[in-house]
Parts: C-alpha cells; structure tokens; sequence
C-alpha cells in the first residue's frame, strides 16, 4: 500500500467531495488500521497533497456584489484534506473500525494516536468552538474505545444479569490518561460535564467488567473534581445527579454502589 501511495500521491490521496472524485486515503487508513499499523493509518488520514484545478466555465466567482477575482480564468492549488475533513475522519475511522471482528484490539491500537492528537489540538487550541469540538471527540473516542473492549453481549433479557467479560482495562489506559491530561486546562474543565455525559456516562453503562467500572469511575471522580474546580459545587453537584440516575437505571447490572458514591461525593445543592 504505500509503494502504491508514493506512485501518485495526488491520484490517490485527493479526497475533495467533487463528483466522481475516489480516493484511496480513507480506504487506506482502513487497511493500515486492520494490519495493526494504527500510526501510519493516522497518519495517511492527515497527509496533505496539493493538485491543481482549471477555472470553471465563466471563471472562478465571488459572491455577489463582489468583483470578480484577479484568478477568475487561472487554475487554482487546493489542499486535501480539507480542515474539515481533517477533523472528520480520524474519528470516522474509529466508528468504522469498532464494527470488525477484531475491534478489541484495533479501537485501542487506534485511540491511542487519536487521544494524543486531540491533546495536542487542545493544548494549542484558540477558538473555543474548536476546544469544544475536541472535548466532544475526546469524550466519544472513551465511549467507542469501551464499547470495542467490553461490548455488551446480543439478545440478553433485561433481567438477566450479564456475564462479565475479561477486559485488559490497561487497553483503555491512554484514553484515560489523555483525558487527565487535557483537564489540565480550565477551559477543558470548564466543559467536564460533557466528557462525563457524552464519555463516561455511555461507557459506565456498556461496560461489564468489573476492574473496568472502577477503572472509568475513578476517572469520572476526578473529571467530576476538575469541573467542581472551575464551575463551583453547585454546577458540579447537578452532573454528578443526573449521572447517578442513569446508572441507577441500569437495569442489568447493580451501578448503585457507584451513583451512591457520586450523591455522596457530590451533593446536589
């Protein structure tokens, strides 16, 4: 795959959304991601090429009102992937490989560069839209990770109680240490409540292993403590109610020791 990619980089890589364009560059992280090689899947997502495009018919145009641009008839140099793209498909990625048969083990090869690349974005980070679509992504990265590691078992009754899975939690480790690290910063621990809600909330109530509960729990308190930090008591008291509750609605297995814990810790004003 990569003597194909070095052939022609541009005819492989472009990835611009025009009609009838086909790119190899996802397809390829895929093939990387499935031989264990998650750094170079990353990084094949990442790789900019830059190729040319001729001016459409009647030349290249402003919105209106404004004159025409002095390129209006010249090819144009354009970058892939674009920005937005950039933020889409590393995760995209990990979506995509949490549904193969070999999950365990691909997800967290794959977290590991994606968390630290998001720790990297959030420590460089100047718009806050942006900090918070990282938070968001740091959260959902734990959700997937967890989900590939310990997936919930297919047609068991509400009533049953699940059989535990042997998880190696150290597989989620760098997920969580990513998360220690990005609450270093305020404004990350000013957003807590959504690495809670949107990370480990859903991952609390999908996972089966015990050593993993406390694992995500002691992560949750101390995100919980950054947020009391930077919120107030008040604010942080609210998350760690409404996280009480939906563990207590777990229904198939006893996350009541955990929320007892929280309202305790963490007493709703």
């Amino acid at each position: 795959m990569d003597g194909l990619l070095t052939i022609d980089p541009v005819a492989c890589l472009r990835y611009d959304h025009s009609a009838g364009s086909i790119s190899l560059r996802f397809p390829a992280a895929e093939m990387f991601a499935l031989a264990g090689q998650a750094e170079q899947a990353m990084e094949i997502l990442k790789r900019p090429v830059k190729y040319q495009v001729d001016p459409p018919s009647g030349g290249w145009r402003n919105p209106p009102g404004i004159s025409s641009p002095p390129d209006a008839n010249q090819p144009r140099t354009f970058t892939s992937p674009s920005e937005a793209d950039l933020q889409k498909l590393p995760l995209e990625l990990l979506r995509t490989m949490s549904r193969v048969k070999t999950a365990a083990t691909i997800v967290p090869q794959l977290s590991r560069p994606f968390c630290s690349d998001l720790v990297s974005k959030i420590q460089t980070s100047k718009k806050p839209e942006d900090l918070q679509r990282c938070v968001k992504e740091l959260a959902g990265a734990l959700a997937i990770t967890v989900k590939a590691i310990d997936p919930l078992p297919r047609n068991v009754s509400s009533s049953q109680p699940l059989p535990q899975r042997e998880v190696n939690k150290e597989t989620v480790s760098p997920v969580g240490a990513a998360f220690r690290e990005a609450l270093k910063s305020n404004e990350v621990a000013k957003r807590a409540d959504v690495l809670i809600s949107e990370g480990i909330q859903p991952s609390m109530l999908q996972a089966t292993n015990a050593k993993l509960l406390d694992f995500l729990f002691d992560l949750a308190t101390f995100t919980l403590d950054r947020f009391k930090e930077v919120a107030g008591a008040q604010a942080a008291g609210a998350t760690a109610s409404n996280f009480a509750n939906s563990l207590e609605a777990r229904r198939v297995y006893d996350m009541k020791p955990y929320a007892q814990r929280l309202r305790e810790k963490y007493p709703k004003p």
